[in-house]
């Protein structure tokens, strides 16, 4: 409560150093959905400190001895650009260079920042990303911080490939007059995921949201339709 927004923007949260918060942290990140996460955090942070070009530097930092790479074009859309496929980090942490080097490239930074000319300005929304990008971020990252055999899985039903069989028609006795807006909001948000892309076909999160997805419709009433070229 006591942040002033002219202070560091990494100041307004606090955290414990007790060791039991942490999987409660990480529970609730693996439970976060895509509409609920602030893709540009500094977005009202910009009246006190404006967007600086080095920012976009993409290159070795040092602090005393220690030095760590930093590249923003992995995270692209907190600086209100379309996600890209970003460069390999093994092509700066593959070059050993000394801390002076670093020293030289720093004053020389404007030749190692990201061109997010030659890739293009958000149009509509926060989380858009290029054609392929998903595709290629469901190979090379994870979808949950906590492993899966860490979780208690035996209270989780397991949940079966979707086919519409698999559920009753709206018009059925179960679902007259039955309609949720709840339903709905998860019916929207959903498609929003197959709508851009989010969930890649052929995985496991595709199977498991067209499920959900599915039964969003039937307990909305929203009619299943299976549009030409679009997925889910």
């Amino acid at each position: 409560m006591e942040y002033l927004e002219q202070n560091p923007r990494a100041s307004r949260w606090s955290h414990s150093k007790s060791i039991g918060h942490v999987l409660p942290y990480r529970k609730e990140l693996d439970a976060i959905i895509i509409n609920e996460v602030c893709w540009m955090p500094y977005s009202h942070h910009r009246d006190y400190r404006p967007f600086e070009d080095i920012t976009l530097y993409s290159g070795w930092l040092k602090w005393g001895t220690y030095k760590q790479a930093h590249l923003p074009e992995r995270v692209l859309r907190q600086y209100g650009h379309v996600q890209h496929i970003p460069r390999s980090p093994q092509h700066v942490t593959s070059v050993v260079i000394s801390l002076e080097e670093i020293d030289d490239i720093w004053l020389h930074y404007a030749n190692y920042v990201v061109d997010v000319a030659a890739i293009g300005h958000q149009q509509e929304h926060s989380i858009d990303c290029e054609d392929g990008y998903m595709q290629w971020f469901s190979r090379i990252s994870h979808p949950l911080i906590i492993p899966p055999q860490e979780r208690e899985t035996s209270k989780v039903p397991q949940m079966q490939p979707a086919t519409i069989s698999h559920y009753p028609s709206i018009n059925g006795p179960h679902f007259v007059g039955e309609t949720c807006k709840s339903c709905k909001k998860i019916y929207d948000i959903l498609q929003m995921v197959f709508d851009r892309r989010l969930a890649i076909e052929g995985t496991e999160i595709w199977d498991i949201t067209r499920q959900a997805l599915i039964m969003a419709r039937v307990g909305s009433g929203e009619k299943f339709t299976h549009q030409k070229g679009r997925k889910g």
